[in-house]
């Protein structure tokens, strides 16, 4: 999804991806849209990374308590039973942006060619967890 300008350091990464194509509420899988759901374009990127977190995709996490017709909700039920494992296994900031991207407050009807969204979503989402990557690395170059 980003893409690594090799002039610039990592605090500017690049959109690799049209953009446009990503306000459908389609990238969760499901047109009737749960009305839970605060943000449709980041709610996905939330359930990513509890899935790169936990190692396991979200269909496998989930248990009967976190079933629903909507499946946008289902997903959202399960995350949010999850994000006490996420933020054990992946750091507080990590689930911090989790938490962001699933239940945060953004300006209503933004779009990502917003600026204004654009800054807020990299500031809140993007280098939180520039941050979070370059502190792993660092760790895991100390053994």
């Amino acid at each position: 999804m980003f893409i690594r300008d090799p002039t610039s350091e990592i605090g500017h990464p690049a959109l690799a991806l049209s953009v446009s194509k990503m306000n459908s509420p389609t990238m969760c899988r499901d047109r009737a849209f749960s009305a839970l759901i605060r943000n449709e374009i980041l709610f996905p990127l939330g359930l990513v990374l509890v899935e790169l977190s936990l190692c396991q995709p979200l269909e496998l996490l989930r248990s009967a308590e976190d079933s629903d017709q909507n499946e946008a909700t289902a997903n959202l039920k399960t995350a949010a039973r999850l994000l006490k494992y996420v933020n054990l296994e992946s750091g507080l900031e990590y689930g911090d942006v989790v938490e962001q991207c699933l239940f945060g407050s953004w300006n209503a009807g933004s779009t990502l060619e917003d600026e204004t969204m654009q800054d807020e979503i990299y500031q809140r989402i993007v280098a939180p967890l520039a941050e979070n990557l370059n502190s792993f690395v660092s760790r895991s170059q100390r053994y």
